[in-house]
């Protein structure tokens, strides 16, 4: 058959052989015979044999029979097909058993063994006859018997039972009392299956009926608005018609008025000819009295045709607003029957509506909840402050592909990248201060990551809370972090073609690893929890660059800065920003140092000022206290350097206003020329985190005038005086003092 491959079947009491065509099965992914195609050939046929063996059905992986019913096929067989042919039982060496009796074939009558009928597949199974092969014979049971009891049987004997539509084996091992158990336990199985397959089909047939009552009411509904309609229609037809007809009265009545006239026109036409002809006065009135007589008959037959006319429109009229009225009160009752069977139906679409309002409700409670949970955290986040850290607070975490996740969801170094954010703010504003930038991703390739799991686990409930804060945005403290549909991403914007992926993938990539840390992690309601929020506000990101693959003489903070606010805070800024921020705060402090006496260099880059008197001291304080962000930078701009030559603190009225000025311009970085142990005092109080101190005079400083170097992170110290014998001890004991010691120049 045009190549497909065949099976071959026949019946056992004869020796025609029949080929069907196979079939290809793409589950089981081989060659299949359905059991329709079969059942084509041999209606009677009950199941099939290769020589002593039964050919099953194929199951799937429950050991439940395929749908369709389909046989494997078995090339170069031919397959004999068992059939209900009860007239040629001797061939098959089968012996009939009456209807109430049971051979002596190890099997013995069972009252209690109740026989009941099975359902498999299309096939019903009806308990027919039973067949117990110990040596090759088969027993068949007539359809009266109620029970069989199977007393002893080897290890290897089998129970064999044929039904309508089925043939079935089962193996009995043991005694005959746990197989007969086993046996009823199968059947009351299949009987409940039954009874839920009944039940499962009653309550299809309801919906049915429900789903039919539903369409009649509808289609009902739609008849009579084209009852009505057609009602509607119809009594528009007649109005129009009776509207033509009264036009067409009135037309014939105007017309008739206007022969009318004529007449009374024609009639004073020939007045006049006989008014001309007659001068006599009798004769003169006599026309009048004729004419006068002729005017009176025909306005009487005028008023008399008038009335009728009136009488018979009237009547007309009358007629109509009869049939009017009755169409309207026959409308009226039809849309009260309607309008009562909308009002029921919207009294059930209300409270099905109400039932869904409310869930709706529920569901929108608990959303916002959680935006405002997550928003309260990344509040919490943006305000808190990390003044000590080396490296930025904000960062995130991308894939490196839309696809990282595998099957174990196990993260490796290469499927993850960390990448800072640009905190700016208020920073960064242009001409227009209320403009402030947002916080946005920077120029930068990113960091892979070293030990990810560690990294997850560490910083897993910090990082969700910023990946949310990317996700739905977020503003604190000039920090504006924009919604991802505003295109976070949208300052990176460079050739490397990993960051014009992210570019155009920044939606998938966050929601990615949002997905992926919710599934490490525990959901958004689990981590934001009293302990989470404790673990926020105690994280150590003192330890993030160990977890960073950072090339040789790579910085791990990108190409951010550190800068200070005005408000004392520690932000990190791209190089842009910080360039700007930069510019503007040593404008302002040229014109301080200027107006104090001071003076700039710009081939170092210094500051210089020296204070010879109170006024001018209280003049210089008073500028810095109003000039914020001077301090250190790193990487490619050139410190701000402050250097104070201060010949007369001792002498000031008022010693704190050094102090005073330091601490509100956030002087970080100060490089200090003195002679007088004084000027520590004002370090010590200050915020001063670098110091670069050049000591002139060492006979008089002791170790008490280096108590502020604890605070500090670096010191250099310049000794411009050579010491002397008796010095040595002093200037040891002091260096052995600074533990933060980064140069020493003498």
């Amino acid at each position: 058959m045009n190549g497909t491959p065949s099976q071959a079947f026949r019946t056992q009491f004869s020796s025609k052989v029949i080929t069907i065509p196979t079939r290809h099965d793409p589950k089981g992914k081989q060659r299949v015979v359905r059991w329709k195609d079969i059942l084509q050939y041999f209606k009677n046929a009950e199941g099939i044999m290769n020589g002593d063996d039964a050919v099953l059905f194929l199951t799937d992986d429950d050991l439940e029979d395929l749908i369709p019913l389909r046989i494997a096929h078995h090339p170069g067989v031919v397959l004999d097909v068992v059939t209900t042919d009860t007239s040629r039982g001797d061939s098959c060496n089968m012996m009939n058993i009456g209807s109430n009796t049971v051979p002596e074939l190890g099997l013995s009558s069972m009252d209690n063994f109740p026989a009941r009928n099975v359902s498999n597949n299309d096939c019903r199974m009806e308990s027919q006859s039973l067949m117990a092969s110990s040596s090759g014979e088969i027993v068949t049971l007539g359809r009266n018997t109620t029970a069989l009891r199977i007393t002893e049987l080897d290890d290897n004997q089998a129970l064999v039972v044929r039904t309508q539509g089925l043939l079935s084996e089962i193996s009995v091992q043991g005694t005959g009392e746990g197989s007969a158990d086993q046996l009823r336990l199968e059947m009351d199985s299949t009987m409940d299956l039954q009874e839920q397959l009944r039940q499962l089909k009653q309550q299809l047939e309801q919906l049915n009926e429900f789903q039919q009552t539903m369409q009649q009411t509808d289609q009902q509904t739609q008849n009579t608005l084209q009852h009505m309609q057609q009602q509607a229609d119809e009594i528009l037809q007649q109005t129009q018609q009776m509207h033509q007809q009264t036009q067409h009265f009135h037309q014939q009545f105007e017309q008739r008025i206007e022969e009318a006239v004529q007449k009374i026109q024609h009639m004073d036409q020939q007045k006049q000819l006989i008014h001309e002809i007659l001068n006599s006065r009798l004769v003169q009135q006599y026309i009048i009295e004729a004419v006068q007589k002729i005017q009176q008959e025909d306005r009487q037959q005028q008023q008399q045709q008038q009335q009728q006319q009136i009488e018979k429109i009237s009547e007309k009229t009358q007629q109509i607003d009869q049939q009017v009225q009755h169409s309207h009160q026959q409308m009226q009752s039809q849309i009260d029957k309607i309008l009562q069977r909308i009002l029921q139906m919207d009294q059930q679409t209300e409270n099905s509506q109400e039932q869904m309002q409310q869930q709706m409700d529920q569901e929108m409670h608990r959303a916002f909840s959680r935006f405002f949970r997550v928003q309260y955290q990344v509040q919490s986040i943006l305000n808190m402050t990390f003044q000590e850290m080396p490296v930025p607070r904000l960062f995130i975490v991308l894939p490196k592909s839309t696809a990282i996740v595998n099957e174990q969801r196990k993260a490796c170094s290469s499927q993850f990248r960390l990448y800072y954010l640009c905190e700016c703010g208020s920073l960064s504003r242009g001409k227009n201060t209320s403009e402030t930038r947002e916080i946005h991703m920077r120029k930068h390739s990113g960091y892979d990551l070293v030990n990810p799991n560690e990294f997850f686990d560490k910083y897993g409930t910090y990082l969700l809370t910023i990946m949310y804060m990317v996700k739905y945005g977020a503003n604190a403290h000039g920090r504006k972090v924009p919604l991802l549909d505003f295109d976070l991403a949208n300052e990176a914007e460079t050739g490397q073609e990993h960051l014009n992926f992210i570019k155009k993938n920044i939606n998938r990539l966050v929601n990615d690893t949002i997905h992926y840390l919710e599934e490490t992690i525990g959901a958004i309601n689990e981590y934001l929890g009293a302990s989470a929020y404790q673990n926020l506000c105690i994280l150590d990101l003192e330890q993030l660059k160990s977890y960073l693959q950072v090339k040789n003489g790579e910085s791990v903070t990108g190409d951010l800065c550190r800068t200070i606010t005005q408000d004392g805070n520690c932000v990190w800024i791209c190089s842009e920003h910080q360039l700007q921020y930069y510019q503007s705060t040593m404008q302002q402090l040229k014109k301080i140092i200027t107006a104090s006496g001071g003076w700039y260099c710009e081939e170092t880059d210094e500051l210089i000022i020296k204070i010879t008197s109170d006024e001018l001291a209280k003049r210089f304080y008073d500028g810095m206290a109003k000039v914020c962000g001077i301090q250190s930078t790193s990487n490619v701009l050139s410190p701000t350097v402050l250097e104070l030559k201060l010949d007369c603190y001792d002498s000031l009225k008022n010693p704190t206003a050094g102090i005073i000025a330091i601490n509100l311009s956030s002087i970080h970085f100060l490089s200090l020329d003195f002679e007088r142990h004084s000027m520590t005092t004002v370090i010590s109080q200050g915020e001063v985190k670098d110091v670069n101190m050049k000591i002139v005079r060492l006979g008089d400083l002791s170790l008490d005038d280096f108590e502020f170097i604890k605070q500090c992170h670096t010191v250099q110290l310049e000794i411009q005086h050579t010491p002397q014998q008796a010095d040595e001890d002093r200037l040891v004991s002091i260096l052995q003092h600074i533990h933060m010691l980064k140069e020493l120049h003498i």
